[in-house]
């Protein structure tokens, strides 16, 4: 009779404690909402963009503000130096003007 109590709070143990761990994991759900439906929207977007001459209000307006978009980072310089810049074979020089 012992043996079967004991059993029975061991497989009651492991299934509260089986189901209680599940609560901890996050669910998998992640969203991510971007002001553009499909990537022609997105190029269309870009493609109003002209160097130099767009203002960061119009890009917010065109959608892209890296405080409301998480698809839009702003790069300090060390991040564009590596973007544009991989090996010292490429000078800063060689590089066009607006970079």
């Amino acid at each position: 009779m012992k043996k079967s109590y004991g059993k029975l709070f061991i497989w009651v143990a492991f299934i509260v404690l089986s189901t209680s761990c599940r609560s901890l994991f996050s669910s998998g759900s992640n969203i991510v909402k971007s002001p553009w439906k499909t990537f022609a929207d997105a190029k269309a977007a870009f493609d109003q963009i002209v160097p130099g001459q767009t203002s960061t209000n119009e890009l917010k307006a065109l959608g892209y503000n890296p405080f409301t978009n998480s698809n839009v980072k702003i790069l300090t310089y060390l991040d564009v130096m590596s973007r544009f810049l991989p090996n010292v074979s490429i000078r800063k020089e060689d590089l066009p003007r607006p970079v």
